[in-house]
């Protein structure tokens, strides 16, 4: 199956629905992933024109500093979503292969200025035996062009190009099929409700497919039309079925004016600039986002005053015509289910296209008025001077009644050919849609910390959150089963003890029964260092950094004489029962804890009971939740509730990591990046990380990637990587982090008591959990969400009139960078010098450092240049701009055993 537009709204969860139901073989998903928003009307071209390639570079770079809006990257991550949620699915659905392509169907004709794809059609249906097109790539319609005019751009990216590019595909291919006797490749393809008129004079009624169009409503309906048109030319050789869909709605919608013959003639006269009067906004997803984060003293519509009431009554008149014009609005869902009995319908008995209405089902329509009614139900406003129902009656008292106008579906068709009946009304549509977004709002629960990281959770939940009626949270995640993905509609779930579960909806873990111990022995530790190490024939020599130290000067580990108490800030996540604690027990059987070198060892139960009376093991998204890699990571990428909330920093490590000295590696916490900035602005570090070596570094290094920093082996990695590849190309390399050799996971360190380094540790979870990928995927989505992070910092810095400062700091020195020079005498004195105070008898194992010293030598005489710290920034929602901090492993603040 192939499946156009699959990135879009429509798309995305059509593909989704082809995977539960059908498996297909090959699942072939192809969009532009491109943005309607991407000009502003002042280009006098569009961005992807046929230019030689060092035009086209400037050209792009002049497009995408100066024309992509903040609407055009939020659409773009909403496709990006949607479409890494498909692939994420075909992972885990048996005997389906999926393969994205990031490609334009718009022809290469010169007076376009377009970049065709056709080429990659032939390559497409060459190498896969493609029996249903179902062609749902829509460009813009005229609801996100209001009040402009219909300029050359317009006219270029909304043309009939890409129906004929397909078509024309089509016929040459099941040209060849009619002669060898194949059945020919059945085509669904994508119009429009916009192709009726409407008639300002004529109440809401319904339209049947059959009668004549002679002017449709708009440009939009005029090019859904000549689709339509096109398809009858080319019926001898493609059969095919057009849907003319009504506005869908629902779940993953992105915001889109809906078209209508009042709304495209908004008044255009200067002081609407400064009107206080909405006219944009009114569709279903801007109106679902601003009311679950509404405060319920304040009017969903924000228009109190109506003093100029009279002053301005065509203006005023305009909105009212908006909030009552009628449409036969349709659930995402009945739009889905139409379009898949659309994809069955017997298309070789028909002669030519066959047309359909895909409505809602309403006989009277639903006006935005009603539907703004309806969201008031569930989050009722608490004054009376907020409701809708007050704005309405002065409208009416002040401009009369307003005949409801707009455009119906005449259903009857559809029900007899299709057997397709929508199932869902308004009103649970709504609900489910503001579920939707509600939990969207708060993808990882509810703030616990303010700005500085003092805890406030009653004080902050009452200023900044509203909470949403029980009919909402039911309907939302909160009612699904965590096994359920079509319920959960892309929503990770995460292990309950995770900082970032929804408590309603999350799943056990082997540590659930030890939190209360950590917790309570870390309380007064400011720095809690640990590691993970799990499995039943684990010994000794699994955690060798336990008596390994490589500086006399510097410690590395905490001190626990510096917490308050007999406080235990060194722990080791190990399982119960293994060769080690067995060992260690027997040895030490009158010491209350079990401890080995510096860490005190904290059992948690064995993986495969502890988990399997809830999980069912034979059911493969479970298992793989179930295995230690997937549980070892629980910790590691989410320690915010592991230790007491006196902890200001966790620091992870691998068994095989030795830090040199602590303490200097926090201090690199503390510090910020120094360059210019902005007035009045904080910022800190939420996460410090360690860069992979130079690639000059010789074979035998004990930086080898062992620790998910390689290519991922699996099949779950492999599709992960090859949609971070493709994202990358959607967004012309922006998120990536010019490290060749990537980040090394083996060490991390968090800090804990600042709320957007929580919700950053969330997302890199988050996404490690959609794609299922435990065995050496976390880094991969670690990389990829910190890249995506700082493009999305950066863009909103340069929105802002701001340059992005932390990317070209100086340091003190005047160095760019604030690392300062770190030479080969240096490091061989922090990892060769500090080694003369040890006592071998104190020790199991001492590292070897020649190896390092070399290796730190050989790197900076080959590079010639500072070794120095890249920051790159987070989306930050406090006053402070929070960054993770990224080091060289040159330094040797971190050292990696390298053992057999």
């Amino acid at each position: 199956v192939l499946v156009t537009g699959a990135a879009g709204f429509l798309g995305s969860q059509v593909s989704l629905a082809i995977l539960r139901l059908y498996g297909p073989k090959h699942l072939v998903l192809l969009d532009n992933f491109e943005s309607t928003f991407l000009h502003d009307g002042s280009s006098s071209s569009p961005p992807f024109a046929a230019f030689t390639s060092a035009e086209y570079i400037a050209k792009f770079k002049q497009e995408y500093e100066l024309h992509k809006t903040q609407q055009f990257l939020t659409l773009l991550e909403y496709k990006r979503q949607r479409i890494f949620t498909i692939l994420q699915s075909c992972v885990t659905t048996r005997n389906t292969s999926c393969k994205f392509y990031k490609a334009d169907l718009r022809p290469s004709i010169p007076e376009y200025f377009d970049i065709g794809e056709i080429p990659l059609l032939n390559n497409i249906f060459e190498q896969y035996d493609i029996t249903h097109v179902i062609h749902l790539a829509n460009e813009e319609s005229s609801r996100s062009k209001l009040n402009k005019p219909p300029g050359r751009d317009m006219l270029q990216s909304t043309k009939a190009g890409m129906t004929e590019t397909m078509l024309e595909q089509l016929r040459k291919e099941n040209k060849k099929r009619r002669t060898v006797g194949r059945p020919p490749v059945q085509y669904v393809f994508r119009s429009s409700y916009e192709v009726y008129s409407e008639d300002d004079e004529m109440p809401a009624r319904q339209r049947d497919e059959m009668e004549d169009i002679t002017s449709p409503a708009n440009l939009h309906g005029t090019y859904k039309r000549i689709d339509e048109i096109l398809s009858t030319s080319y019926a001898d050789f493609v059969p095919s079925v057009g849907l003319r869909l009504f506005p869908v709605y629902g779940p993953w919608d992105s915001s889109q004016m809906i078209s209508s013959a009042a709304t495209a003639t908004a008044s255009t006269e200067p002081e609407n600039n400064n009107a206080p009067i909405l006219t944009e906004g009114l569709d279903v997803f801007s109106l679902c986002e601003r009311m679950v984060s509404l405060d319920p003293k304040e009017p969903l519509l924000p228009m109190t005053k109506f003093d100029d009431l009279q002053e301005r009554q065509t203006e005023w008149r305009h909105l009212y015509q908006q909030l009552h014009l009628k449409h036969d609005w349709v659930y995402i869902d009945d739009a889905v289910d139409a379009i898949l009995s659309a994809v069955q319908f017997p298309m070789a008995s028909i002669s030519g296209p066959i047309i359909f209405n895909v409505g809602g089902g309403s006989a009277t329509g639903t006006s935005i008025g009603n539907i703004i009614n309806i969201m008031e139900q569930f989050f009722p406003r608490s004054s009376d001077q907020a409701k809708f129902v007050v704005l309405m009656n002065r409208l009416t008292s002040s401009l009369g009644d307003e005949s409801p106008r707009g455009v119906l579906a005449n259903m009857t068709r559809s029900k007899y050919f299709l057997n397709f009946e929508p199932r869902i009304s308004m009103k649970e549509g709504i609900q489910r849609t503001l579920s939707w977004h509600y939990d969207r709002l708060h993808p990882y629960g509810l703030s616990s910390m303010d700005d500085s990281g003092t805890e406030e959770r009653e004080e902050i939940e009452t200023i900044e959150h509203y909470p949403a009626p029980e009919t909402i949270l039911s309907s939302g995640i909160a009612g699904c089963s965590p096994l359920d993905k079509e319920c959960l509609r892309g929503s990770a779930i995460f292990p309950c003890l995770s900082e970032c579960a929804n408590p309603r909806v999350c799943l056990p873990s082997i540590y659930d029964t030890v939190v209360f111990s950590t917790r309570k022995w870390t309380t007064g530790c400011s720095v809690v260092l640990y590691t993970v190490l799990l499995g039943k024939d684990v010994g000794k020599e699994d955690l060798p950094n336990a008596n390994v130290a490589v500086s006399s000067k510097g410690r590395g580990f905490v001190d626990n004489s510096n917490g308050a108490n007999g406080a235990i800030c060194n722990l080791a996540f190990v399982t119960e029962g293994s060769k080690l604690i067995n060992e260690l027990q027997t040895k030490n059987s009158q010491d209350p804890f079990v401890t080995f070198g510096f860490w005190t060892l904290v059992p948690v139960p064995h993986l495969t009971w502890s988990l399997s009376s809830v999980l069912q093991e034979d059911d493969e998204d479970i298992s793989l939740f179930a295995t230690q890699e997937a549980q070892m990571l629980i910790p590691k990428l989410s320690p915010g509730n592991f230790f007491a909330s006196s902890a200001k920093y966790a620091v992870y490590i691998s068994p095989r990591v030795v830090l040199s000295d602590l303490n200097s590696i926090l201090n690199l916490m503390s510090e910020r990046p120094r360059g210019g900035g902005m007035a009045g602005m904080n910022s800190g570090t939420s996460m410090l990380l360690i860069r992979n070596p130079s690639p000059n570094i010789k074979n035998g290094n004990p930086w080898e990637p062992t620790d998910g920093a390689d290519s991922i082996p699996d099949r779950r990695g492999a599709q992960q990587e090859s949609a971070y590849q493709s994202i990358q190309m959607g967004l012309h390399g922006q998120i990536s982090l010019n490290m060749p050799n990537g980040i090394d996971s083996s060490f991390v360190v968090h800090a804990l008591q600042v709320e957007d380094a929580r919700l950053f540790r969330c997302d890199v979870y988050a996404e490690m959990l959609q794609w299922e990928s435990f065995h050496r995927g976390e880094t991969k989505s670690l990389e990829f969400v910190v890249g995506l992070h700082n493009l999305w910092s950066r863009l909103i810095m340069q929105w802002a009139g701001y340059h992005p400062w932390w990317e070209d700091e100086v340091a003190p020195d005047g160095s760019t960078g604030v690392e300062t020079a770190i030479t080969a005498s240096g490091i061989d004195q922090i990892l060769r010098k500090n080694l003369e105070s040890f006592n071998e008898g104190d020790v199991d194992r001492v590292a070897s450092t020649d190896d390092a010293v070399q290796v730190a030598k050989e790197t900076i005489a080959s590079a010639g240049e500072v070794l120095r710290s890249k920051w790159l920034a987070i989306l930050s929602s406090k006053s402070t701009h929070q960054f993770v901090r990224i080091v060289p492993a040159e330094t040797g603040l971190v050292v990696k055993l390298d053992l057999p």
